[in-house]
């Protein structure tokens, strides 16, 4: 998340065995223009656990995931990037630190949105499958209005415990900070209908590189809606 844009996965269809997702790029679910290419890289974990890259379609506002779902079960989909910004007097640019003068910060930025859409008529989430290095584990694959929801934060694989953690409603447009407990989990209250935005920001300054970047921060959100 570089000056408060993020990267989200939202309003999926199924039509004719193909699912349809949008990648956006903003901030809280209002567009600002369509993602840049470089952010543009999407994959498919399919229900048996197969990898593939569907086709990705750029319009007006958004880009257009499609690819196909002949099986029964939950599809992941991922859209992963990453790049370097640096900033200093003139603004932020993006490549390695040694490449600009006077810079006062640099790190290097990975994004993931998430998208998990069940096909058929199947209940719950099933085993969940841990595809980034910052994660979000929901409970479930939709929200219900009136119940609190359970995500699960991982870092490398383990639970990040006491990260900010944030949900949105695009109904209300209210956000709820919450903070991880010592299982990397979070309680969301479900208090709107319609699409909600979970988001995770961890930043790690062991992992920077000499002359390149000073840290690693990473970003997470994952979309969701009400049944």
């Amino acid at each position: 998340m570089v000056q408060g844009h993020e990267i989200w996965l939202e309003n999926p269809t199924i039509k004719e065995g193909e699912i349809t997702v949008d990648l956006s790029y903003g901030h809280n679910m209002v567009t600002d223009g369509v993602p840049p290419e470089h952010m543009v890289n999407p994959v498919v974990y399919s229900p048996n656990g197969n990898r593939f890259k569907p086709q990705a379609i750029k319009g007006d506002y958004c880009y257009s995931i499609h690819f196909p779902a002949p099986l029964e079960g939950n599809y992941t989909l991922l859209v992963d990037s990453s790049a370097v910004w640096n900033k200093n007097t003139e603004g932020w640019a993006m490549g390695p630190k040694f490449k600009f003068k006077d810079v006062t910060y640099s790190g290097a930025y990975h994004q993931m949105a998430k998208k998990i859409v069940p096909v058929g008529g199947i209940d719950g989430l099933g085993v969940a499958m841990v595809h980034g290095i910052l994660e979000l584990i929901p409970e479930n694959t939709s929200l219900v209005l009136g119940e609190t929801f359970t995500v699960q934060v991982l870092y490398e694989g383990k639970p990040l415990v006491n990260e900010s953690f944030k949900a949105y409603s695009k109904r209300s447009q209210k956000e709820n900070m919450l903070t991880t407990d010592a299982n990397g989990k979070v309680l969301v209250p479900i208090d709107h209908e319609g699409e909600w935005m979970f988001l995770v920001r961890h930043r790690d300054e062991t992992k920077k590189v000499d002359e390149e970047y000073d840290e690693t921060v990473f970003v997470t959100t994952l979309v969701m809606e009400t049944r």
